[in-house]
């Protein structure tokens, strides 16, 4: 076969071929070492085990930064530490839904508000998993609540589904 390839006229330029595939191999790496340096490499998934306090909040912190506009936080167990963690955004409109929030906690929010006025608490018992959701587009399942992130094993991960199934379930 290859000998009438030949006879017919047609060449094989290994070389050409090994070029090729070297200058899209250069590429992807120019690709993966830009997106190293910009730092936007998106990790989907991932496991904190117990005492990586400060990491989890960091990867949580750093979720919130890529946030433009809102912030949809499903977790019926917030405290002080979680509107902590949130008011180093005061540009970002942030949502709660909880299922119940103490005499305690209602007070935070108010003090809250009335420095950032930036966040909406909701009541639903629909919920049971923790939930974050960025700018009503990228969702993340989180195994712990904010205020635990590193106190014991959790997972978390980007789910591919339509956040507006979960957004619909939110009215």
């Amino acid at each position: 076969v290859l000998k009438e390839y030949i006879f017919n006229g047609y060449a094989i330029n290994s070389h050409k071929i090994t070029e090729q595939r070297l200058t899209n191999l250069e590429n992807d790496m120019q690709y993966v070492k830009s997106n190293i340096k910009n730092s936007t490499l998106e990790i989907k998934q991932g496991v904190f085990y117990d005492g990586q306090i400060f990491d989890a909040y960091i990867f949580v912190n750093d979720l919130l930064k890529n946030a433009t506009k809102e912030v949809t936080l499903i977790d019926n167990y917030i405290d002080e530490s979680t509107l902590v963690l949130l008011s180093k955004y005061p540009n970002i409109k942030f949502t709660i839904v909880t299922q119940a929030t103490s005499k305690q906690l209602k007070l935070d929010i108010e003090k809250y508000n009335k420095q950032y006025n930036n966040l909406t608490i909701k009541n639903s018992n629909k919920f049971h998993d923790r939930f974050l959701i960025l700018n009503e587009k990228d969702i993340y399942h989180l195994g712990a609540s904010l205020k635990d992130l590193g106190k014991k094993v959790f997972a978390f991960s980007k789910m591919d589904i339509e956040v507006l199934n979960i957004m619909e379930k939110l009215r």
